[in-house]
């Protein structure tokens, strides 16, 4: 079996080269990065292969929502220039200027957020690389203190506690809010893919129920849809098909 040390100089190989292979452009580019891993350890990766680094950070007034401080940590560990904007924003207006350039329903709750950094970071490159996918590969959520939630979706049998961590509403406040009733199948659906998972435990079906669910569904919509708004193209390193195939063949212990 391999272990950690051998599992890491590999993931971080991979990592380098799916990077290295998306830095290819004629065009301005640079990254997004927060105060997590993920996003520090491609910026990390554009500087090892050589790149002049352009680093791009949200910041908030509440300080427990912002983490500023350490993405510049991160920022001077690797030489990277950083950029920060600070989020003041008439909320009822941006909601309904997104609303008009968003061709269906999206409840991501970072989208605001997400789409003012893509504004941002517009402003001086056209290209920037994104840690998403990291937390769905690499076990990265910290979702089991959602406690509330996971017993909400247990009680409707196996699976759908995992599943009900990604519902905001219940089905009664859910069919009063809807003007016309939607199918009620979400947590179903999520649920049967843990089931449906090619794994041999339980995290790497949850894992995988992230991948191939939540992923594509919200996160990644809700990047592309805030980018295209702005005319930014956002590149994500960490679904490197061949990094995907390594981590998710470590030992779930190594993973979490």
């Amino acid at each position: 079996m391999i272990g950690l040390n051998d599992a890491a100089v590999e993931l971080e190989a991979r990592l380098t080269s799916a990077v290295a292979a998306q830095l290819v452009s004629d065009v301005p580019l640079g990254a997004f990065l927060s105060g997590g891993l993920d996003s520090a350890s491609i910026v990390a990766a554009m500087r090892d292969a050589g790149a002049d680094v352009d680093a791009f950070s949200l910041g908030f007034t509440a300080a427990g929502f912002d983490e500023t401080s350490d993405a510049k940590i991160a920022a001077d560990a690797v030489g990277a220039r950083h950029h920060v904007q600070r989020l003041s924003l008439d909320l009822q207006s941006t909601i309904a200027d997104i609303a008009t350039s968003n061709d269906d329903l999206l409840a991501d709750a970072s989208f605001i957020a997400t789409d003012k950094l893509c504004e941002t970071t517009r402003e001086h490159v056209t290209v920037a690389l994104s840690g998403d996918g990291a937390d769905e590969i690499l076990a990265g959520y910290p979702i089991r203190d959602f406690a509330l939630r996971f017993l909400g979706g247990a009680e409707r049998g196996p699976s759908r506690d995992f599943a009900g961590f990604r519902t905001l509403f219940d089905d009664d406040t859910r069919r009063r809010l809807q003007r016309r009733p939607a199918d009620g199948g979400g947590i179903e659906r999520y649920a049967a893919a843990v089931d449906d998972a090619d794994a041999d435990t339980l995290l790497k079906r949850l894992l995988i129920a992230d991948l191939t669910h939540f992923l594509p569904n919200d996160m990644l919509v809700k990047v592309d849809r805030a980018s295209m708004r702005h005319g930014l193209e956002v590149r994500v390193p960490f679904l490197d098909r061949s990094f995907i195939q390594f981590a998710l063949s470590l030992p779930s212990s190594l993973l979490l």
